[in-house]
């Protein structure tokens, strides 16, 4: 196939391309160049303000397929329209490229071709095109420096160059997404952070780097008075608890049936003293798997202790104890349970083979633990955080996912909860977004207060990590009221400040980053801010949170008749099945890359250079914005241009 630009013939065989170099073949086909562009930057002569905003969205998100060469074929001709609002307007869209302009993607050869059209402007009998190219000029010297742009504008006299300066120093810089470049993070803040999720209460810093239980010494002894305090008169004890009524049960099952026993003599064998000194002389693993509840707890403890004193995470010790484990996570007893956590988490943060143990512990703790007392709970959670720091993180949030549907509310409550302090300790590096944001948004509806408010919660954290505009089109179907209450919370947070998300623990993988962050920390020089904020950037995530979206095949969704719907002389046929598409691109933001977009691509642009109705053109040309924002790159064939209008 061949078509001709200028005097020059190309052929290209279509029969080559596939997916998305589909449609850059098309467009070298049409030897057409930014014909998207060139479209909207000329209909700027349409003086309505609705009309000139929407056309500015569409150029602005078509530009990121394009480059400022490639665009200065279209916007040279442009600059010297005979229409003042064209180029005005013109010149403010390349105000905003040039903000996002480096010494790079703007090198001298390029400027050289900007800098004429604009200076020429300057001199301008319309104020608005005068101010624009001011503006364009000051951004330009923002971006580049003075000592790149003073040469090339000598000619301007003092007071020219006097407004440029002040436009430049009002002038604010973009980085690629079109959000204000971030000048980094201090070292106050960043330690400050750093400091807040370390829980101080019940952790304590061994030498080697990890993190052990401190044993809680008033607890035990109230304990141990409570267990093994000897009972001369236990039928005494009987009769006064018989003759209390209508008092509760107690809160653990087996120190009832041992109270159901104490009546009948001789079945008295746990109260005795002289039965104390048969289960303390046993070693920890036999303790924890005796029928005393007392003497578990105290085997528990001991083990604790056994694991936090072992020299080497690859002790023989601990695979002496793999057998044993799931028991310390499912006594019956709670306050022998509460024990056998804190000795759980201990081995989990010291032993090497507790890797290997996440299959059979994981399970126990989600059915048995998270919906226990709050010390429970508490631990069940250190556990699990735990068990993520050495590096089965995807495989506790396989779990938590999987608990988000479990028809208990206080699991699904906890399993929210754990997934929010997950995401804000270890970041959505180490705990991705995509996998069970699905999951939490019709939780926003569950029937239980406590799920829905947890929710919302964990919501607010995602919204601090993937922004506004990938996390509200994901959630644009919820209720008005719960919208409002969570665009509350939202209006709430300082992004750029104290609200910034950023990791504060780290993987045992990442153990060479920490250390970079905490020499750092310890610095206070000058210099050493510059690394924290190389620091800051390398531990978060290069993430692209559109990306998390699921792709939606448009075409198959448009109506069948579409096509002889927007070709109808009726001005209303034209606008409703306009307004359908743009409906079905706002519910669907992110449009399969794969697709040939070139008719319906064709037919917007088509509306837009020659539709006399305003409202028709207004509508196309937001869904050319709609397509260019969905399709990013992709885009970058048909900025480019798929026919001649």
């Amino acid at each position: 196939m061949v078509t001709q630009t200028g005097t020059t013939k190309i052929t290209v065989p279509l029969a080559r391309t596939t997916e998305n170099n589909l449609l850059v073949y098309v467009c070298i086909l049409t030897g057409t160049f930014l014909k998207v562009l060139e479209v909207c930057l000329d209909r700027f002569r349409e003086k309505k303000p609705n009309v000139i905003e929407a056309l500015r969205e569409t150029c602005e998100a078509s530009y990121p397929a394009t480059n400022l060469d490639q665009l200065s074929e279209v916007a040279i001709g442009v600059l010297a329209h005979k229409t003042p609002i064209v180029r005005q307007c013109t010149q403010q869209f390349l105000t905003k490229c040039f903000a996002m302009a480096t010494q790079t993607t703007l090198p001298k050869k390029v400027l050289k071709i900007y800098l004429p059209a604009l200076v020429k402007n300057t001199g301008e009998a319309d104020a608005g095109v005068r101010d624009s190219a001011f503006e364009s000029l000051g951004m330009l010297w923002k971006c580049l420096g003075e000592k790149h742009i003073l040469p090339h504008i000598t000619e301007l006299d003092e007071l020219k160059l006097n407004k440029i300066k002040e436009y430049a120093e009002k002038s604010i810089l973009l980085n690629a997404r079109g959000e204000p470049r971030s000048s980094g993070t201090s070292t106050a803040a960043v330690s400050k952070s750093v400091a807040s999720s370390i829980n101080t209460a019940t952790m304590t810093k061994k030498s080697g780097g990890a993190t052990i239980v401190k044993p809680d010494v008033t607890a035990d002894k109230d304990e141990e008075s409570t267990s093994s305090a000897p009972t001369t008169k236990p039928t005494t004890a009987v009769k006064k608890k018989s003759t209390t009524t209508n008092k509760p049960a107690a809160t653990t099952n087996e120190p009832v049936e041992e109270k159901k026993r104490e009546p009948r003599p001789p079945k008295v064998r746990s109260e005795k003293p002289i039965d104390d000194p048969e289960w303390q002389k046993l070693p920890p693993d036999e303790k924890v798997q005796h029928k005393l509840w007392n003497a578990r707890l105290a085997g528990y403890e001991e083990c604790g202790k056994l694991f936090a004193m072992q020299d080497s995470s690859k002790s023989g010790e601990f695979e002496d104890y793999l057998d044993l484990l799931p028991r310390f996570a499912q006594d019956t007893n709670e306050n022998a349970k509460e024990k056998g956590l804190d000795a759980l988490l201990i081995f989990i943060q010291e032993a090497y083979v507790a890797r290997t143990t996440v299959g059979d512990i994981v399970s126990i703790i989600m059915s048995k633990c998270l919906s226990g007392r709050p010390k429970i709970k508490e631990r069940a959670f250190d556990i699990l955080l735990m068990y993520i720091e050495i590096d089965k993180n995807a495989e506790i949030e396989e779990e938590l996912i999987k608990g988000l549907e479990n028809k208990q509310p206080k699991i699904v409550q906890a399993c929210l909860e754990l997934l929010r302090r997950a995401l804000s300790e270890f970041g959505s590096k180490v705990l991705p977004i995509k996998p069970f944001l699905p999951k939490v948004v019709p939780l926003l509806e569950d029937r239980d207060k406590n799920v829905r408010d947890e929710a919302k919660l964990l919501l607010v954290e995602i919204y601090k990590w993937i922004g506004k505009q990938t996390l509200m089109p994901m959630i644009q179907n919820v209720k008005p009221i719960q919208m409002q209450e969570l665009q509350t919370e939202f209006d709430k947070l300082d992004l750029n400040g104290a609200d910034k998300p950023r990791q504060t623990r780290f993987l045992r993988s990442q153990q060479d980053l920490k250390q970079k962050m905490e020499q750092t920390q310890a610095s206070t020089t000058v210099s050493s801010s510059v690394t924290v904020d190389d620091v800051t950037v390398e531990l978060q995530e290069d993430l692209d949170p559109f990306e998390m979206l699921e792709a939606v095949n448009i075409l198959d969704r448009l109506a069948k008749d579409f096509f002889d719907k927007i070709e109808s002389k009726q001005w209303k046929e034209r606008k409703e099945v306009l307004d359908d598409l743009l409906t079905l691109l706002t519910q669907n933001p992110k449009p399969t890359s794969d697709s040939d977009y070139f008719e319906l691509i064709k037919a917007l642009k088509k509306i837009i250079s020659k539709d006399s109705n305003i409202p028709v053109v207004l509508v196309a040309a937001k869904c050319l914005t709609a397509l260019a924002k969905g399709l990013k790159k992709a885009f970058k064939s048909h900025a480019v241009g798929v026919s001649i209008i």
